[in-house]
């Protein structure tokens, strides 16, 4: 349930920064010179943050999968 919730946070996130990224690259373009209006380099280092996002979602999930609920429950 966690996990799901993360990973969502992380696609939505990721997907309105592209869609406001390639939407903004038109003007970035016009106002810089020699910068192309899709940018491979700079999309794919959005990508990277994701699969780091997702990453972040899933390591400490699954180390909470890992724990016994019993246990957890007399620590506390």
């Amino acid at each position: 349930m966690v996990l799901r919730e993360g990973i969502s946070l992380v696609a939505v996130g990721s997907t309105i920064g592209l869609i406001a990224a390639a939407a903004t690259s038109g003007l970035l373009a016009r106002l810089l010179f020699g910068l192309p209006r899709i940018d491979l380099i700079t999309f794919g280092g959005a990508a990277v943050f994701a699969v780091t996002g997702l990453a972040a979602c899933y390591v400490p999930a699954r180390r909470a999968i890992q724990i016994d609920a019993m246990e957890a429950l007399r620590y506390e």
